[in-house]
């Protein structure tokens, strides 16, 4: 998995748009699509949407890349997965590589 340098200090929400990697879990029949969504703290956006009725999938878990993730079903059957940063983690201490991101393309 590579990462942005860029994305280490923009705090804003973000959508994360990535091709399904090994690991990564593609749509299910019922489900077209999944999102990945940045948030600023991960329990307590699974805390409000459970009480809206969202269904946790997968608990929080903290990854080796400084981040900590949570997947739930919204009551309409869209799947997110919620991931917050926790740390600033150089992509070769999680035997990944840095990369310099692309132009947009015109």
């Amino acid at each position: 998995m590579a990462r942005s340098s860029a994305c280490r200090t923009d705090r804003r929400p973000k959508l994360v748009v990535a091709e399904v990697l090994p690991g990564r879990r593609t749509p299910e029949r019922e489900r077209a699509h999944l999102l990945m969504l940045k948030v600023a703290d991960v329990a307590a956006v699974v805390a409000a949407a459970v009480a809206r009725g969202a269904h946790l999938v997968d608990e929080s878990h903290d990854w080796e890349y400084g981040e900590r993730q949570a997947a739930i079903d919204d009551p309409f059957g869209h799947q997110r997965v919620l991931n917050q940063t926790l740390t600033d983690v150089e992509p070769e201490q999680w035997s990944g590589t840095t990369v310099t991101p692309r132009s947009p393309s015109r």
